[in-house]
């Protein structure tokens, strides 16, 4: 569940376990650049150096492989990852899942060694966030141009979406 469900088909087609090997082998931080670098970046680095893993995703647009997601980002997989989990008895559990450090705080945010010393929002990147969050009818233009953001949860009565 490290990898998202966009990677399972590439990794059906990897019959050499190349595509494996170079993501076991690449370091976190290089995957946190890959996550703020263009497609073509990704092609010709992560995927150009061996022809192997550039067939693999010949048929990916720069875009497709741009947004190629993380596991730990694929809700789908998180939610079977977790399910299993819970169900499974006898011994320990663990999931692992790969992330993207600051996923959904906007470009000067989101894969950023920086990241962590980020204290405040301001502006624009409040509202890219609540508009890549989809959370326009709970917070309004008006409310974000106040200059003191509201504070924000599940709206009362609202229905719980966990068990």
């Amino acid at each position: 569940m490290i990898w998202g469900s966009r990677w399972d088909e590439l990794l059906a087609r990897d019959t050499d376990g190349v595509l494996l090997n170079k993501m076991t082998t690449t370091v976190d931080g290089q995957f946190q650049k890959y996550s703020v670098e263009s497609g073509a970046y990704i092609r010709e680095h992560f995927f150009g150096p061996d022809p192997r893993l550039r067939r693999l995703v010949d048929h990916l647009s720069d875009d497709e492989l741009r947004t190629l997601p993380r596991g730990g980002h694929d809700y789908p997989k998180l939610y079977a990852a977790y399910k299993a989990a819970v169900e499974h008895e006898g011994s320990p559990t663990v999931i692992l899942a790969k992330t993207i450090k600051g996923w959904t705080l906007g470009p000067d945010v989101e894969g950023r060694n920086s990241t962590h010393q980020i204290k405040k929002m301001l502006g624009p990147a409040i509202k890219g966030f609540r508009d890549r969050l989809h959370m326009e009818n709970e917070i309004s233009d008006e409310a974000l141009e106040s200059g003191n953001p509201p504070i924000s949860g599940p709206s009362p009565g609202r229905p719980s979406t966990t068990t």
